[in-house]
């Protein structure tokens, strides 16, 4: 059985970083639960509130142009970055890259499964990790640290872990 592969792209410092915009399209629309028209109980409208807040948290962060930089030893030639077009990708991109770290330390074995811990202790390993993120609402990239990647790789992985 073959494993799935993921892209990851990496791009050269030469492109100029620009703003992600993204507007919502129909199908975005519709993926956004709707209120009804008649007056709710205040049970059904916090829990409708609830699924609606839900769905645009979902939505904007999925919208969000992430940049995760990251430096693997304490050379600092060793800096990189990798540019993604929202958090989720950019956590599939970390989940991707330390299953080719795997790989590389195991290529014999077809098969290789990970713990969040052993997630943890590559993403700790590294000299230094952080993540810039787009936030709309001021035009600016907001820096996060370490600990807020790991936390959002879990949430991702929780995520994708619910829907299979």
């Amino acid at each position: 059985m073959t494993q799935p592969t993921r892209s990851l792209h990496l791009h050269s410092s030469r492109h100029r970083l620009r703003p992600y915009r993204r507007t919502l399209t129909r199908s975005d629309r519709r993926a956004l639960p709707r209120l009804d028209w008649r007056t709710p109980s205040p049970a059904q409208h916090h829990t409708a509130l609830h699924h609606r807040t839900e769905a645009v948290t979902q939505l904007s962060q999925a919208s969000k142009h992430t940049i995760i930089l990251m430096q693997t030893s304490p050379n600092r030639a060793t800096r990189t970055f990798m540019d993604y077009d929202s958090i989720n990708q950019a956590m599939d991109g970390i989940c991707a890259l330390y299953e080719r770290k795997l790989k590389e330390l195991n290529p014999t074995i077809r098969n290789i499964s990970y713990d969040i811990s052993d997630l943890y202790n590559f993403v700790d390993g590294l000299a230094d990790m952080s993540a810039l993120v787009f936030e709309h609402s001021i035009q600016a990239y907001l820096p996060y640290d370490r600990q807020w990647i790991k936390r959002k790789t879990l949430d991702h992985l929780k995520r994708l872990a619910s829907s299979n």
